[in-house]
C-alpha cells in the first residue's frame, strides 16, 4: 500500500490501494433522513378510505401548490382489511388531477423541531366522480388478505407545482360489506436550484 502525505503539513496519511483508489471512510444516511435531520423538510401524510365492491376509491392524494418548491415522494404504504377469496386492487398515478371531495389532510413534519411547511392539497377517501384532470396509473397491485406492502420510489416520483399523486383501492367483486384501506406517503420538498 503506497501512503499520500497531508499537503496542509498537518501530518494526517491516506492510504491507496495498488489500483489507485484512496481509502476513505463515510457515512451514509437515506434521504429522507437527511431532510428531516439537515433541513426539516421531511414529512409524512396519512389517510383512509371506505371502500365497496368494484368501486375505485382515491384513499389519499397529494397535489403540490407550491410555486417553487418540488415535492419527491420517497415511498409509500398501502394497508387493507381484506377477505380470504377475495382480491382487492390497489393503483397509483401521477399527474395533474384535481380533486373537490374528500376530507382534508394535513402533513405532519417528521422533525418536530422544524417550522418548515409546505403548501399542498390534501385529501382522503375522494369518490371517483370527485377527481378531475388527467393522470396516469404507475403502479397496480392486487391484495387478498389483511397486509401492507410498501411502496419504495426512493425519491423518483416529483410532483412539480399542481403536480398530483395519488393511490386508490378498487373492493373486492363480491366482497361482503365495505372494507378498511388505509395509505401512507412519506415525502420531503427539493429545492429545484440544488439539483
Amino acid at each position: 500500500m503506497t501512503v499520500i502525505k497531508d499537503g496542509t503539513g498537518q501530518g494526517f496519511l491516506a492510504g491507496v490501494a495498488k489500483n489507485n483508489r484512496l481509502f476513505v471512510d463515510a457515512v451514509t444516511i437515506p434521504e429522507i433522513a437527511f431532510h428531516s435531520l439537515e433541513e426539516g423538510t421531511a414529512f409524512q401524510l396519512e389517510g383512509e378510505a371506505l371502500i365497496t365492491a368494484a368501486t375505485e376509491t382515491t384513499v389519499l392524494i397529494i397535489i403540490n401548490d407550491e410555486s417553487e418548491k418540488l415535492i419527491s415522494i420517497e415511498r409509500f404504504l398501502v394497508s387493507i382489511q381484506g377477505e380470504s377469496g377475495k382480491i382487492t386492487t390497489i393503483k397509483a398515478y401521477i399527474g395533474n388531477a384535481t380533486v373537490s371531495g374528500g376530507t382534508t389532510k394535513s402533513l405532519v413534519n417528521l422533525n418536530t423541531t422544524s417550522v418548515q411547511t409546505l403548501s399542498v392539497t390534501a385529501r382522503e377517501n375522494v369518490a371517483p366522480a370527485s377527481i378531475g384532470g388527467t393522470d396516469s396509473r404507475i403502479q397496480e397491485n392486487y391484495m387478498e388478505l389483511t397486509e401492507t406492502i410498501e411502496f419504495l420510489y426512493i425519491g423518483a416520483i416529483i410532483l412539480g407545482r399542481l403536480g398530483s399523486f395519488r393511490v386508490t383501492c378498487t373492493g373486492a367483486a363480491g366482497a361482503a360489506g365495505t372494507k378498511n384501506c388505509d395509505a401512507s406517503f412519506l415525502l420531503f420538498n427539493v429545492d429545484p436550484a440544488e439539483h
